[in-house]
């Protein structure tokens, strides 16, 4: 068996973590996985004989999902894509906001330009462009994602923004040309909170990622190879195994290695916590992002990319990151019923106010909530999951060890 740990891009909702956990165990050759919506990572264990990477990211692209690249030596892209996401969304819910903010200030001052066209007053107009703005652009990610999962007969939290958004907007403009009142300021608004929403969810999320980023960046990226006599600087994922390398005093090592020439005293406190610096001579094994202190050294490598030590160490962090609390668990199976059990409520709803009540207008009013205010509660339960892993990834020691038991609530001498 063999695991791989893969960075799963537009997961909105923990429903999108048991579409993808249920589509990978479905597939033949998978093993185990685990899709942890609050790190967006997936921890997988397969068969290479009977599947391969490129095939399990094939399952989740096809499931309407997006894979990030990653690379083991730093961090730099790491948080590259962390801040272009965090950047992306805030953006999103500034324009969003403002587009928003005239409708939401004519829900208390009726406003009127005194400019008729197409017999409607100019300001009905312009409210009209303001909420196609908001609903069918900045909103655009939303039905996006409720039109992939239609299409495979499922439904998350993106499904209810999508509804409910479309269903006010869509009457809105029916409204408008019937000489009645429309909603156009509710569907921008549940829109513009929404993202908001999505902002705080990747600011805590980028908070949580910071352990393992400080983590990439113990790395080195660049090592000098010896070769026919000469230094030559290249990155590390150049450098092969069997190249010999030089560090000099006061740099980190590259990779890890053995000693062919010199000695020196290396600080390997970020592998053993240990302050003291250890003697190494000829023959002796060092390890990448460790400091060489006062020698210089020639080293043969022995191990590059995710055989090093560091690499393992990370690996081990992600796998610890991916592990679920209990309570957790629990959530994951509610979410894969939440959203079904709302739609259904909704449409209740509507049905009973429509036929019984024979006011269009009034069943869409009372169905509306039930898809807007679920999605305020939930994103209320994501925020509490990332400020949990967030809390826990400053117990740094405890957390890498038993992520699980540490969320739960229980002791850690339990390990």
């Amino acid at each position: 068996m063999k695991k791989i740990i893969l960075q799963i891009a537009d997961m909105t909702c923990a429903s999108c973590a048991v579409s993808n956990e249920r589509a990978l165990r479905e597939t033949p050759g998978i093993a185990k996985v685990n899709v942890n919506f609050a790190t967006k990572k997936a921890l997988i264990e397969y068969d290479p004989a009977q599947i391969d990477e490129k095939k399990i990211r094939q399952v989740i692209e096809k499931n309407g999902y997006r894979i990030m690249e990653e690379t083991m030596n730093n961090g730099h892209s790491h948080m590259a894509n962390g801040n272009s996401e965090i950047n992306k969304t805030r953006n999103a819910f500034i324009f969003s906001a403002i587009f928003a903010l005239p409708l939401l200030l004519q829900m208390f001052v009726m406003l009127s330009l005194g400019i008729q066209f197409f017999a409607k007053d100019l300001i009905v107009w312009i409210n009209l462009i303001l909420a196609t703005i908001v609903v069918l652009i900045f909103g655009w990610r939303f039905h996006r994602m409720a039109v992939l999962q239609a299409a495979k007969f499922q439904a998350n939290m993106d499904t209810l923004i999508s509804v409910g958004t479309l269903a006010a907007y869509i009457y809105s403009v029916w409204a408008m040309f019937a000489g009645r009142a429309g909603y156009f300021e509710s569907a921008a608004i549940i829109i513009t909170l929404i993202l908001l929403g999505k902002y705080f969810e990747a600011l805590s999320t980028g908070q949580a990622g910071e352990a393992m980023r400080a983590l990439m960046e113990l790395g080195v990226k660049n090592a000098r190879v010896l070769k026919n006599g000469k230094e030559i600087e290249v990155s590390v994922d150049g450098v092969k195994v069997g190249d010999i390398i030089i560090v000099r005093p006061s740099e980190k090592i590259p990779l890890d290695g053995k000693i062919i020439d010199g000695s020196s005293s290396i600080d390997e406190s970020m592998l053993t916590g240990e302050s003291l610096p250890v003697e190494k001579n000829k023959g002796a094994k060092v390890f990448g992002a460790t400091i060489n202190l006062d020698g210089v050294l020639k080293i043969k490598v022995t191990q590059v990319g995710e055989g090093t030590v560091l690499a393992q160490i990370i690996k081990t962090v992600e796998e610890a990151q991916n592990s679920k609390a209990p309570i957790q668990k629990s959530a994951d199976r509610v979410s894969g019923i939440f959203v079904p059990a709302v739609l259904l409520i909704a449409a209740l709803t509507f049905l009973g106010w429509y036929f019984f009540g024979g006011n269009i207008s009034i069943a869409i009013i009372n169905a509306v909530p039930f898809w807007s205010s679920p999605v305020h509660a939930h994103s209320v339960w994501q925020r509490q999951q990332q400020l949990w892993l967030a809390a826990a990834a400053g117990q740094k020691t405890a957390y890498y060890l038993k992520p699980a038991i540490v969320l739960s609530g229980q002791k850690i001498s339990q390990q």
